[in-house]
This record gives C-alpha cells, sequence and structure tokens, in this order.
C-alpha cells in the first residue's frame, strides 16, 4: 500500500520547545504522509499564508487550512485549564481543528508548518533506505574500488 494511504503510517512530531520534556508526556503530533497532490496543496497554502499583502486573519486561517492537511492525531496537549486535548478527527481536505487556535502561537504554526514538512520529508527518505539494504545487511552492493598500488603499479 502507498505509504500516503495508509492511516497507521505516520511520523511523530514535536515542536523545538517540547522535544527536552520527557516522551510520556511531551506534546506531540502525529504527522501523515502527503500524496503528491497533497503536497502541491500543502505548498500552494504555504505560499498564501506568507504572502504580505494578505491579512494576518487570512494568513492564519490558510495555515491552519495547510496543517490540517499533515496532523493525523495529536497526543499529550493540554487546554489552558490543564486538561487533556482529545483529537477528534476532521476533515482535512475542507477545514482544520480551530482548537489550533488556542493551543498555538503564530511562530509554533510557522514552525509546525515548516519543520514538520522536513520531518516527514525525512522519515519517508529513512524508510525508502531501509527498505533498499542488503538481505544479509553486510553484502556490498558494488565492488570495492581497486587500490592505488593495484592500477598503477609502479607508485
Amino acid at each position: 500500500m502507498p505509504i500516503a494511504l495508509d492511516p497507521a503510517q505516520t511520523v511523530p512530531f514535536s515542536l523545538a520547545v517540547d522535544r527536552d520534556t520527557p516522551a510520556d508526556i511531551r506534546p506531540t503530533f502525529d504527522l501523515g504522509y502527503l500524496t503528491c497532490r497533497q503536497t502541491l496543496r500543502y505548498e500552494e497554502l504555504i505560499n498564501q499564508a506568507a504572502d504580505k499583502t494578505t491579512t494576518q486573519a487570512e494568513d492564519n486561517a490558510t495555515l491552519n487550512q495547510a496543517l490540517a492537511l499533515l496532523i493525523r492525531g495529536w497526543r499529550n496537549l493540554l487546554t489552558l485549564a490543564g486538561e487533556p486535548l482529545a483529537f477528534e478527527p476532521g476533515d482535512p481536505g475542507n477545514g482544520y481543528w480551530p482548537v489550533l487556535d488556542d493551543v498555538l502561537t503564530a511562530e509554533e504554526k510557522w514552525e509546525f508548518a515548516l519543520e514538520a514538512r522536513k520531518a516527514i520529508r525525512l522519515s519517508e527518505s529513512d524508510q525508502k533506505k531501509s527498505r533498499s539494504q542488503p538481505a544479509t545487511g553486510t553484502e556490498k552492493s558494488v565492488p570495492a574500488a581497486p587500490s592505488n598500488a593495484e592500477t598503477n603499479p609502479q607508485s
């Protein structure tokens, strides 16, 4: 099954401010892999949100739409009252979770938007590398290059 279509395939992501928090209580977002079409839409939304000719409210709404494409779940997020914030799946194609406006600052949203996409790319790349490793883990894919002595006997 293609990785972007498998709901079980997610990448854990935490904001920089939370990375030193113990894993069992660290606020963590579960990010989904994006299809090509979703990736293009995501990039379009990020560019739109960065447009300096729009209002901050318009930029925020656009950024929320972009984040909704990535988010498949979260854990250890708390409300201002310290209550656990339950994740309720939404429709990432048409909406977003308004609660993001209540738990993230504007700067954290931008960090999320830029760094989360990198995390997904790295994870996807790592998965592809691990699938292409030789079965024994010790086989070489190409023979070793001849040493200088073998190619130039007069040295």
